[in-house]
């Protein structure tokens, strides 16, 4: 069964972030492209498959069912509701996500 992805505000605010700094800070079309494809493909998976990802080594953000997806050097935290899956942040992995969230 397939799931509906939604993402938070937040989640597409830091995507936008995520693209804008690789693409006109590091002016690098590869890489913010290459982030994009990584977001679609972890969408279709969260779709198909949502709770096949790890919970968060974060206690607190796991006991809120929290799962993240890891791509490149970024992290996109998820839940799963009924049959929704809500994508809430996207961090780069050197971020202390749990304090953010």
């Amino acid at each position: 069964m397939a799931y509906d992805v939604v993402w938070s505000l937040s989640a597409e605010q830091g995507r936008d972030r995520i693209v804008e700094y690789l693409l006109y800070d590091l002016t690098s079309l590869q890489a913010s492209s290459l982030v994009l494809y990584e977001l679609d493909k972890m969408t279709d998976l969260l779709s198909d498959k949502p709770e096949f990802f790890a919970l968060s080594a974060e206690p607190r953000l796991a006991r809120m069912g929290y799962r993240k997806y890891l791509f490149m050097r970024y992290m996109a935290l998820h839940r799963v509701e009924d049959h929704t899956v809500k994508v809430g942040r996207i961090f780069h992995a050197s971020q202390n996500y749990a304090r953010l969230v």
